[in-house]
């Protein structure tokens, strides 16, 4: 490999809308440094690519698409559930996951950017196939070794399926259908990707969190690193940063929640609190993002059992200043996470000035714990939840101190430096 730029497959799905597809994005412009990158992605998210012009600057990074993967089950047995076709028969049968590569190539490595079990498993075929080291990142845990986090997490699930039903024996159906998601996803998951992974030379946290959600006792695998943490603001994003926080110093009667519109991210938990933070306070909710269709059908709906429909605002997709501009204005950022490695919508909200109110899972505690305008409550608190917010939304001015953060070059240095040591393997 002396002379030549090291051949590097990159199994990911860079993009703009998901913090996930985002890091990818700007992992792989830095990995063009130093490798002749090619990236194999989902072929569901091949539009994406070129709606968004991904694609186009993909190419200015001289990184080339090479290929594709999917579950070739989906489009055989359309009838069968998204989670059996998914999870539970790729668990059994990973042969179903068929790649397509556009012609033959030769690469050094194969590195997998996300811990999606359709990712986990290209990547490990590819590296089986060619005879190639392999190595992960795991942006979060793909699976949770606390049994306490499970049943919190299980709960949430439970009650989202509860309020998007119409009727009672709809509710209880899906609330054994969830049930028997997550238990299943938990224990039949954790038993395949513990196999899976063993496959993998390097497997990488993209934080400390990430790994200890899994189980304390992979921090003392030789084969998991992590980094402390793998994120950071951009360059762009603190040059918005700046221009945001010149431009406001009045704070509005407003919350924002910018988590993540899923069960995992908290959503149904915020909106349940901001119905108690009303019989307090006159204030707004802010939802910006977007989701799948029938996500925001049931949101809108739960929205309109708790008759809070005419004080939540969904913003759709923002671009990042504007984005910026509303968290800069609220007085709070509500972040109820069940889910989180690192979370960046916090670290943006901190050094946007405004203060977070958020569930005590590790991500919080390791990165953000001891932090003045950060408050934490037990997960799944609701009422705590709400009078906290309540309590931080009454202050007339709540210091704020923005998380210390490494920098974009020195996390990938660091991350770059451990494919090297793939390479080597």
């Amino acid at each position: 490999m002396s002379g030549a730029k090291p051949k590097l497959l990159v199994v990911g799905a860079p993009g703009y809308r998901r913090g996930g597809n985002l890091r990818c994005l700007r992992s792989i412009k830095e990995y063009s440094k130093f490798f002749d990158v090619y990236l194999i992605t989902p072929l569901n998210h091949l539009p994406e690519l070129l709606k968004e012009k991904i694609l186009e600057k993909l190419t200015s990074y001289n990184v080339r698409l090479v290929g594709y993967f999917h579950n070739s089950l989906i489009t055989r047995v359309p009838p069968l559930e998204n989670f059996i076709t998914n999870y539970v028969v790729p668990s059994i049968f990973p042969e179903v996951y068929s790649i397509h590569l556009f012609k033959e190539y030769k690469f050094d490595a194969v590195f997998v950017e996300h811990e999606n079990l359709d990712y986990v498993i290209s990547g490990a075929m590819l590296s089986q196939e060619r005879e190639i080291p392999s190595g992960i990142l795991l942006q979060n845990p793909p699976f949770l070794g606390d049994a306490r986090r499970v049943r919190n997490l299980l709960r949430a699930h439970l009650l989202w399926r509860a309020m998007t039903a119409d009727t009672f024996a709809e509710s209880l159906l899906n609330k054994a259908k969830i049930a028997y998601r997550v238990l299943t996803w938990n224990r039949l998951i954790r038993h395949f990707y513990d196999s899976l992974l063993k496959r993998y030379n390097l497997i990488i946290g993209v934080s400390k969190a990430t790994i200890i959600e899994m189980g304390s006792n992979y921090l003392s695998r030789s084969r998991y690193r992590f980094l402390d943490p793998g994120v950071a603001l951009d360059e762009e994003d603190a040059a918005y940063i700046s221009r945001v926080r010149e431009g406001h110093s009045e704070k509005k009667p407003l919350i924002v929640f910018k988590g993540g519109l899923s069960v995992e991210k908290g959503l149904l938990d915020a909106l349940l609190a901001f119905k108690l933070i009303l019989r307090e306070e006159n204030v707004k909710l802010y939802v910006p993002g977007t989701s799948h269709p029938t996500i925001m059908e049931k949101t809108r709906k739960i929205c309109r059992k708790l008759d809070i429909d005419n004080q939540v605002v969904f913003t759709g997709f923002l671009d990042r200043l504007d984005l910026f501009r509303i968290t800069a204005e609220a007085k709070l950022v509500l972040h109820p996470s069940h889910m989180d490695a690192f979370s960046y919508a916090v670290a943006e909200s901190l050094s946007l000035g405004t203060p977070v109110v958020a569930y005590n899972i590790p991500a919080m505690r390791i990165y953000f714990g001891g932090l003045k305008g950060v408050f934490i409550v037990e997960e799944g608190d609701i009422d705590a939840l709400a009078g906290e917010s309540v309590r931080v939304l009454e202050e007339p001015r709540v210091e704020v101190e923005a998380p210390k953060l490494k920098t974009w070059e020195e996390i990938m240095r660091e991350e770059i430096n451990l494919i090297k040591s793939l390479l080597q393997s």
